[in-house]
């Protein structure tokens, strides 16, 4: 089952014992995303592979020290409705 499959419960869960880290996580939905967004085109801009990937490594290591919180590791989308240097403002 895909990490992308599972109820925020469940990936929580996942976080929190280890079964799943917040890598993981991010790898699995920016495949998914990429696999699903040129026909959906939902997703308007994403952040750089590398970013996403520092910022879930960050995610890893509060989990990992005990400093989590609830959503830690959870990703998540912004609606592009303020303006943000370097992004498209629809």
């Amino acid at each position: 089952m895909s990490l992308t499959e599972l109820t925020a419960i469940e990936l929580r869960a996942a976080l929190h014992k280890k079964d799943a880290s917040a890598v993981e996580v991010m790898t699995d939905y920016r495949a998914r995303i990429d696999r699903l967004n040129p026909t959906l085109n939902a997703i308007v801009s994403l952040l750089p592979e590398a970013e996403c990937l520092a910022i879930a490594s960050h995610a890893d290591e509060q989990l990992a020290n005990g400093c989590a919180g609830a959503l830690t590791g959870f990703p998540i989308a912004v609606k592009d409705l303020h303006d943000l240097k370097g992004f498209k403002t629809s």
